[in-house]
């Protein structure tokens, strides 16, 4: 039951419920208006003002309460038997009417109310049930009628209103019993001797009764309604469900087309996949196409009645068959009798009757080359045409296998084999004697050989050459089918009848011509090209007699002889330009284009270093006019350009090279000779003239050459560029090396002309500029194609020495020039990207143009030299000076470098050489740095370091200073110094050393290197490429960059310079280099000498302690309650007071400390600590024990311990990241575990004094995360690993630690990296964090590691800098993306640090940098979009810069630097960005008269930079995708697991150490 509503609550004097009430309440509001307002029954108004909700619970305990407060047993029998059936109808009713009006409580809470008031009265007036018993029993029939009719036609209008009768009559029922129990009481007693006057009553009921007779009648109408309504209501459903239908059948059909569409388009991206990774740029099988078109119209001129015969053939017919195991024949003939065509029509042949099979070929050319990697990629692209042609799909295994693997030759093969397992396939090679190398097809005849073997059903392979011994050998076993006029007579005879009908000029009857095709059948003896060539011959002929003469002694009896004929026929004067004409057509590297010969031609009249006149480009006519029928133009429709100019067969080129002299003879001119010089000094005239000194422009789709700043011509008129650009250096390879020809091609190299050669083959040459890798040799690396001639680079020093500086250019810009300057490319011919400058001065092509301003730190200009030198360099932190270290071996000392130290000062112009020092360094302990380990210590530093401000310098283990500003001198004090530590920090004239792994002699390799030889190191890196599977093979390109860092025992070899030890998703490191030579250290001498590390260290200098701050709250700090470390935290592990209570004043600080087992003496020591812990060096007498105990407890809180995760099991993921960058020996923290150290000394008496140092046990490795000085109070902080972070006051002994939280579940630290602000005011912390988004699947790929970088700036007190934990005020994180590994031993990352951003630098091939904020946004940066100070989000570069690629593959740091608000206003705009050395690759150190040891060329280089606009150039600053600030205002609570907070030591529950357990069940 409903209550009343608020808007009943108030008594109006008169009361109406509005036209809009339902029909209970308009029975109310006619039953009260019935009444004068004094007169109203006042049940009703009670119910409807004061809210009184009686129910049939109610009435049922009130005719309870008067049985038991009635004395008289008969008056109660009365009460029962005369209201409970009332009562029962009443419950009936009022359902109904709840029913009826389920929006008005008021019908039941009235009725309900009234027989109440009726009972109540009971006590007074027993008799009243008695005398209108039969009235009560009138209603309760009444009731029950109304209740019948009201469930079947309630909803009925009609029905409503004699409802709201039936209402009306009710309440003046109960309202006229309700009067009579009203009365007074000495109205009572005379009425308890005197009958109730039950005449109202009676009519009241008769009212009802009419009511329910009025329902009686309408019962039949609404019913009739009812039906109808029931009628129209179906058909109404009837019409929605076939609307309804209808959508579902279109929405079904929707989806079907949207189901096929997106079908379609796996379809065609899957086909996408595969045809791009088949062509990689190329075009495929266009020879191919051309060659079967060709042989398919000479079957139509023979009248498409030849090589029928080959069909009955019974080595065919087997062959033929899927069912024989007859799966490899050989059609041999020799030249001229038809192979080709034969070959033509059995592939018309095979596609007509098998049609469920796939038919590939390869036509191999005299004149075209086709390496085997290209003839397998042709028979791949048809065979997969096919394969898609039948299934319209691309099969999932197919896919992936593209999807996963490169496009070597190896992997192609196993394309192939892949395909011919979907489909039965025929695969035929035409001409293999035709090419010059028997190689180039029996590589390919040696494949599809062995498919026939392993599959004989389903590949069939054809082939058809000449019969030579080379060929016959290695056919040996197919079947032979050997052509002779036997079997083609018929066919030439078809041939001739066809040709004799086209000779217009032959007009004789029919019987004359049946005698001379006759006569040529006689003496053709099965050959068409002697066929062919006695046509032309007949063609000639003016009469009958000359045909008849032609036939019986003009024609020669060989073919060559008719060649000689042919040339000798050429008049003398004619003769230079027919040698010309040949010789370009004889010695093409490919077919060239009838255009391009004809510019060729004229090339040959013209001078050296002249340009070509189009007045000298030869007639098009001339060529078949002079060369005619040994040449032939063949055209192409709607396109004259592409119309090719060949010889008309082999044997011509054959005959032609044979006798390269024919024209000379009876000639006067002795320049008619056929030779391969012609070619070979065209191209090089072509490249060398004059327009070409200028790089090409581009306007709209193609380019232009340029003439001061006017555009000139077209590139698209100069037909024969590209062909130069691509050949020059192959034809000269072939010619006499003279020394005017070297001159010339030495000139060409050095002047400009070479440039725009080098962008002619960026846009039109595919490959020209990629790395290569032979398959035979993977050990040894990389390689480029050779561009100079052979004896030029090989032959002479000057050719060597350009040779190698054009090959270090390459090696640094191939890839930009392949990729992005090509044509297809986003920077298509803009060569000025390059940074020419820091190729080095001694580099030919140093002085190229570059919108960039470039140079390269080093005195030593020739690239020669860097190979014998290491270069290493540090920046200081503003980017205004940099200091570069060369070293290089003492000659018959091997014990010391000769070390050169050269500083340079940058000011927005050419670096400033400001000061050199050459002094000698010790090679002691340098092994530890630089060589191959046996164990995996990951994250070792670079050999040399030096800090930022140029003060301390580490070579090796060993420490020079230069305090002064003066030279570098050792550092004394240090008695002898640890033999490996890893980082080193500075500050005035006190500097940090800290350690995080130990590395000893005995980890390095010590035998199995040092007689290394050339074989053996062969066989090294041979195993070690197998093991790492870099993919590489013969003739294939780097598609995966395979030459990066991440290929070639990476995975195990740790080295700071050169091994990249790869943090990646596997439990165990891979078999590689390391594995073959390792030597297992013996498992106790190896605890034994852990244990001996760990009983003989210092115990702590220092104490744990730390006091709250003093500075008021800031507008920009977080007043976060989940911030364990914070001043005014709730949550710390310190009582404090509320950050009202602290103000400005040192003075009324409150502070706190923890305990000491010594008194303190600072001022802060009287306050009482709050902490429960005993900590590492709480003790003063320096004891081991407590040393050792302490650090057990600090080594407790480790990253996947202290992670914000609620449970272990969810930071998981994190824990095996950490487990990959600590030692297995630190897998739990124990005695015999590595330790993690912090040493600071002091300078100020002239040596090294030491002030302070710190031992921790080593819970997980960080890398490259230094200690950091404060730049004025005397604090170092110092990330220690599992995300801890030492604060420690290095001069008053003290220190405590604070917890960096990870911004996800599931990650760990790489680095964590400090920086001061340069007032000392704020912490800035950059943390690089590594996480997997999913779970390992055992057998499968490693799940990707996603990359983040975690900014966050923390206030520090004012007062107690170093002793009172810093206040979060901003932070946010970037993400950096995904990576399958990620280098930590040289990571990629580089940091700088302006007053207000960080901007994060990755070592790529292109310039990536992030600028990222400190601080909160200001309001004005908000408000204005066009602020650039206090960004809300990271930002990227907008446009791309190029870099070298060293940078990404050797991981050379890369230094942004943003413009200096204080510079000129012509350099307000021009960052800085420097390019760190290049260090080596690892090799084992080679030893004292080794031979053959091998030194990589490229390993070594000095750092470089360049200048940029930030604007105009970079294009500014856009902002970075799904990147923000967090908002750090009300966190209480909110977002517990984002990080950058610093949150204090807590207890947690270990698993192992406090599981001690006891039944629980028993």
């Amino acid at each position: 039951m409903a209550v009343f509503t608020s808007s009943l609550s108030a008594p109006p004097s008169y009361i109406s419920l509005g036209e809009s009430s339902s029909p209970f309440r308009a029975a109310i509001d006619e039953f009260l208006n019935s009444y004068p307002k004094n007169r109203q029954p006042k049940f009703v108004r009670k119910c409807l003002t004061d809210g009184e909700h009686v129910t049939e619970e109610d009435v049922r305990q009130s005719v309870a309460q008067v049985e038991k407060e009635s004395s008289n047993k008969t008056s109660t029998k009365i009460i029962r038997k005369v209201l409970e059936p009332v009562i029962t109808a009443m419950s009936d009713y009022s359902g109904i009417l709840d029913v009826l009006c389920q929006a008005d409580p008021m019908p039941s809470a009235v009725i309900w109310g009234s027989l109440k008031a009726v009972i109540e009265c009971s006590k007074r007036y027993l008799d009243l049930y008695s005398q209108i018993k039969t009235q009560l029993n009138a209603l309760t029939e009444r009731l029950a009628r109304l209740s019948k009719y009201e469930k079947l036609f309630g909803h009925s209008a009609e029905m409503q209103d004699v409802l709201r009768a039936s209402y009306v009559n009710i309440l003046r029922f109960w309202s006229k019993v309700v009067e009579e129990c009203d009365r007074s009481a000495p109205v009572a007693m005379i009425r308890s001797v005197t009958s109730i006057s039950t005449k109202r009553l009676d009519e009241i009921l008769e009212n009802l009764a009419d009511d329910a007779d009025n329902i009686a009648r309408l019962v039949p109408i609404i019913q009739e309604e009812l039906h109808r309504d029931q009628l129209e209501e179906t058909a109404k459903e009837r019409r929605k469900a076939s609307l309804a239908r209808q959508e579902m059948s279109a929405w079904i059909r929707e989806q079907r087309k949207e189901r096929r569409h997106q079908d379609e388009e796996r379809r065609q991206t899957r086909y996408r996949d595969v045809d791009n990774w088949l062509r990689r740029g190329l075009t495929l099988n266009e020879s191919n196409f051309r060659h079967q078109a060709r042989g398919v119209s000479a079957l139509k001129g023979a009248g498409g009645k030849t090589c029928g015969w080959l069909l009955e053939n019974g080595e065919f017919q087997s062959w033929l068959s899927l069912k024989s195991k007859s799966s490899r024949i050989w059609l041999t003939a020799p030249p001229g009798t038809g192979k080709s065509v034969l070959c033509a029509f059995i592939i018309g042949h095979l596609k007509s009757t098998q049609q469920f099979s796939g038919i590939a070929y390869q036509y191999f050319r005299f004149d075209e080359q086709c390496p085997p990697l290209q003839c397998f990629l042709n028979i791949a692209s048809q065979l997969f045409e096919q394969l898609f042609e039948q299934l319209q799909d691309v099969p999932d295994n197919l896919h992936g296998f593209v999807r996963k693997s490169n496009g070597d030759p190896e992997n192609i093969r196993s394309f192939i084999e892949s395909i011919v397992s979907e489909m039965p396939s025929y695969i035929l090679i035409d001409g293999l004697d035709e090419p010059a190398e028997w190689s180039d097809g029996a590589e390919a005849i040696q494949f599809f050989e062995e498919l026939t073997q392993t599959a004989p059903h389903a590949v069939k392979l054809w082939c058809s050459s000449q019969d030579r011994k080379w060929i016959r050998e290695g056919l040996e076993g197919f079947q032979v089918i050997r052509v002779d006029e036997t079997h083609n007579s018929h066919d030439i005879k078809e041939y001739l009848g066809n040709s004799l009908r086209t000779i217009r000029s032959l007009d004789v009857d029919p019987g004359t011509k049946t005698l001379v095709l006759e006569d040529l059948i006689s003496q053709a003896h099965g050959n068409f090209l002697w066929a062919s060539l006695m046509v032309g011959s007949i063609s000639t002929a003016a009469t009958l007699e000359g045909v008849q003469e032609l036939i019986q002694n003009g024609l020669p009896k060989d073919y060559e002889v008719y060649y000689d004929r042919k040339l000798r026929s050429i008049k003398p004067e004619c003769r230079p330009l027919a040698s010309k004409i040949l010789s370009c057509i004889v010695y093409a590297k490919r077919p060239l284009y009838l255009k391009e010969l004809c510019e060729a031609v004229g090339m040959c009249s013209t001078d050296h270093g002249k340009n070509l006149s189009k007045k000298r480009t030869l007639f098009k006519d001339m060529v078949l006019e002079l060369c005619a029928p040994l040449v032939e133009v063949r055209e192409v429709e709607n396109d004259e350009s592409r119309n090719v100019c060949s010889l008309t067969h082999g044997s011509v080129r054959s005959y032609l090279i044979k006798k390269r002299s024919i024209l000379q003879e009876s000639s006067a001119n002795s320049d008619c000779s056929i030779s391969n010089t012609e070619l070979a000094d065209i191209c090089l005239k072509y490249l060398s003239q004059p327009r070409y000194r200028r790089l090409l422009s581009k306007k709209d789709d193609t380019f232009y050459t340029t003439t001061s700043d006017e555009l000139g011509e077209d590139i698209r008129d100069h037909q024969l560029l590209g062909y130069a650009a691509k050949f020059w250096d192959r034809h000269l390879d072939e010619v006499q090396a003279t020394p005017e020809r070297f001159e010339k091609v030495h000139q060409f190299i050095i002047s400009r002309q070479f440039l725009t050669a080098l962008q002619v083959q960026s846009l039109l040459v595919e490959g020209q500029f990629k790395f290569w890798f032979n398959a035979a040799r993977v050990w040894a690396g990389p390689h480029l194609r050779r561009v100079f001639p052979r004896w030029f680079s090989t032959g002479h020093d000057l050719g060597k020495s350009l040779s190698q500086q054009y090959y270090s250019f390459v090696g640094e810009w191939g890839y930009f020039l392949d990729e992005y300057a090509s044509s297809g490319g986003i920077c298509s011919g803009e060569l000025d990207r390059c940074l020419w400058t820091c190729l080095g001065q001694e580099n030919f092509l140093h002085k190229a143009k570059s919108r960039f301003k470039s140079f390269v730190f080093t005195e030593k200009t020739s690239p020669e030299d860097y190979d014998l030198r290491r270069y290493f360099d540090s920046v200081d932190s503003q980017g205004n000076e940099i200091q570069v270290l060369e070293l290089q071996r003492v000659e018959g000392d091997d014990s010391q470098w000769n070390v050169e130290c050269h500083k340079y000062s940058l000011d927005g112009h050419r670096p400033k050489l400001r000061r050199t020092q050459a002094f000698l360094a010790s090679r002691k302990h340098w092994n530890l740095y630089d060589s191959l380990l046996r164990t995996n210590i990951v994250g070792r530093p670079a050999p040399v370091f030096s800090t930022s401000d140029f003060k301390y310098l580490r070579i090796g283990s060993q420490i020079f200073s230069s305090l002064n500003g003066g030279d570098f001198v050792p550092v004394t004090g240090l008695n002898d110094g640890p033999a490996y530590f890893e980082d080193l920090a500075s500050n005035g004239h006190y500097f940090a050393i800290s350690t995080r792994q130990r590395v000893s002699e005995r980890d390095l390799y010590s035998t199995g290197l040092d007689d290394l030889t050339m074989q053996n190191f062969e066989d090294f890196f041979s195993a070690a490429f197998d093991a790492t599977d870099p993919n590489s093979s013969s003739a294939t390109t780097s598609a995966g960059d395979k030459s990066d860092g991440a290929s070639s025992v990476s995975d195990s070899q740790s080295s700071a310079n050169s091994s990249r030890t790869s943090l990646s998703i596997k439990s165990s490191i891979g078999d590689t280099a390391q594995d073959l030579l390792r030597e297992e250290l013996d498992s106790n001498s190896l605890q034994d000498d852990s244990d001996s590390e760990l009983l003989s260290i210092e115990t702590n200098s220092a104490r744990e302690s730390w006091s709250e701050g003093s500075t008021e709250y800031h507008s920009d700090e977080t007043d976060d309650e989940d911030q364990w470390n914070d001043w005014g935290s709730g949550a710390s592990d310190v009582d404090i007071k509320d950050s009202s209570d602290f103000d400005d004043s040192d003075e009324s600080a409150s502070e706190t400390s923890s305990k000491s087992k010594s008194a303190s003496k600072d001022d802060d020591s009287d306050l009482p600590s709050q902490l429960g812990s005993s900590r590492a060096g709480d003790s003063d007498d320096g004891s081991s024990d407590s040393s050792d105990e302490a650090s057990f407890v600090e080594s407790q809180y480790s990253q996947s311990a202290n992670s914000e995760a609620s449970s272990e099991e969810e930071n998981e993921g994190g824990a095996q990241l950490e487990a990959l960058l600590a030692d297995s020996r630190a897998a739990r923290p124990c005695r015999g575990c590595p330790q993690v150290s912090l040493q600071i000394f002091s300078t100020e008496s002239g040596s090294a004094v030491p002030v302070f140092q710190f031992f921790h046990f080593l819970t997980t490795i960080l890398v490259s995360s230094p200690p950091v000085f404060h730049p004025s109070a005397s604090l170092v902080v110092w990330p220690l690993g599992g995300g801890e972070i030492l604060f420690a006051d290095f001069i008053h002994k003290t220190y405590f630690t604070r917890t960096l939280r990870c911004s996800a579940p599931r990650s760990c630290h790489v680095f964590i990296q400090a920086h001061f602000s340069s007032d000392g005011h704020y912490l800035h912390l950059a943390a690089l964090e590594a996480r997997q988004d999913e779970e390992p699947i055992e057998g499968g790929p490693k799940p990707p590691l996603r990359i983040t970088l975690q900014v966050s700036t923390h206030r520090l007190s004012a007062r107690k800098t170093a002793r009172s934990p810093p206040r979060l005020c901003f932070r946010t994180a970037v993400p950096l993306g995904t990576t399958d590994a990620i280098s930590v031993s040289r990571l990629p990352y580089t940091l700088s640090w302006t007053p207000t951003d960080v901007y994060l630098s990755h070592s790529n091939s292109i310039l990536e940098v992030i600028k990222i904020p400190l601080f909160r946004p200001s309001p004005l940066a908000d408000s204005d979009p066009t602020a650039d100070s206090n960004p809300t989000v990271a930002q990227v570069c907008a446009e791309k810069i190029f870099l070298p690629r060293s940078t990404k593959h050797f991981l050379r740091h890369v230094h942004y630097f943003p413009p200096s608000p204080a510079a000129k206003s012509e350099r307000r705009d021009q960052a800085t960005v420097i390019i760190g050395s290049q260090v080596p690759l690892p090799l084992p150190p080679p030893t004292v008269g080794s031979k053959g040891v091998i030194s990589r060329k490229h390993d070594t280089a000095p750092p470089m930079g360049f200048y940029l606009q930030e604007r105009a150039q970079m294009g500014g600053w856009k902002k970075m995708e799904g990147v923000g600030v967090d908002d750090l205002s009300g966190m209480a609570g909110v977002g517990r697991r984002r990080g950058g907070k610093l949150q204090g030591k807590f207890e947690k529950f270990d698993r192992v150490e406090d599981c001690d357990i006891v039944p629980y069940f028993f």
